[in-house]
This record gives structure tokens, sequence and C-alpha cells, in this order.
């Protein structure tokens, strides 16, 4: 990790892993990407085992267009650094093992356009657990400063609030005009 500048957040996550994983016994030098790709996964995984839906929007640098995933089940245990030395930490193979599914892929075919405004493919995903792709009504990929300067694409999903949910949503009131405004003497 010497090519990372001494402040950068990878230079501090590395330092923080090293630290939690002196006197451990541990032999390989934990990667700061891997480990979390690993540790989002176990996560995943519990909260899903708990019931519970997965909705993730991630800048990933990864195409996941090219990676082929594999499943590779891991457990989740609270202040516990993972070990997975037969885990590649790809996108692909946390969509496999989670079941997560390219919600943007659902509507829209490959190939997409890059979503960072320096490069030439997409890194902007936004992951759904299978059982919601059905729930997706409408999803794209906006033209750049479409909502905002910046230097990603805004991705998005409409996702059918009945069907999510199981019944009608309240309807979202609109504010009302305040009472006392600057220009009233």
């Amino acid at each position: 990790m010497a090519s990372l500048g001494e402040k950068t957040a990878a230079a501090q996550q590395f330092r923080t892993l090293m630290q939690h994983t002196s006197g451990t016994g541990r032999s390989d030098v934990p990667h700061p990407h891997r480990q979390f790709m690993l540790d989002l996964q176990a996560w995943i995984t519990s909260l899903q085992q708990s019931g519970t839906y997965i909705i993730i929007l991630m800048d990933n640098n990864e195409d996941i267009v090219q990676h082929q995933g594999s499943c590779i089940p891991l457990e989740y245990i609270q202040n516990t650094i993972l070990r997975a030395p037969n885990h590649n930490a790809a996108l692909a193979t946390q969509l496999q093992s989670c079941n997560l599914v390219d919600s943007l892929a659902v509507q829209h075919p490959p190939p997409f356009p890059p979503t960072y405004i320096r490069g030439k493919k997409r890194l902007d995903y936004i992951l759904i657990s299978a059982e919601l792709s059905e729930t997706i009504q409408h999803s794209g990929i906006l033209p750049f400063h479409s909502l905002c300067l910046g230097d990603h694409r805004a991705c998005y999903i409409d996702l059918d609030a009945p069907m999510l949910f199981g019944s009608s949503t309240s309807a979202i009131i609109l504010p009302s005009k305040p009472l006392l405004t600057a220009e009233d003497p």
C-alpha cells in the first residue's frame, strides 16, 4: 500500500485493518477494497436471513457485465475481520452470493453508457434483492449534469409502492405557503 497517499481514505482504512489484524497470527496483508466487499456481502447475507430486502446504490469502479461471479457464502460475525481466500471480492460474486439483481439491467440491456465523466464504462449500480425486481416500473441513467454538477450520471429506479409494501401508500402533501413573508411590511 506504499503507493497510497498517507492521508487518503484507503491508507487510513489500511492502517485500521493492520491494527486490528496485528497479533492475530494472520500472515496476509488486508486490502481495504477487498475487505469492504467481503464485509458488505456477509452483512447483506445476515440482513437477508432476518427477512430484509436489499436496495444498495454503489459506485464500485467495476464492470459486472465483464466478470463472471460464483456463489461463495460468507458468515457475518460482528467485530471480526473476515478471511475468505477463495473469494475474489468481485461485485459479480457478491450478486451471485446474495441473490441480488442489477436493477438497471432489468429493463435496459447492455451496453450501458459510461457513468463516470472521465471513464468509458458503467461504474454505478442500483442492486436489489431478486424478489424486488418485479416491482420495478421505470429505471434509467440520466445525462451528465442533468440533476446536479458532478462527475457521475444520476441513476434511478421507480418501484411500484403498493406491490412493494402490500398496500397503498399515503399521498405526498405539498407544503403550505408560509404565513410570514419577507416582502410583507
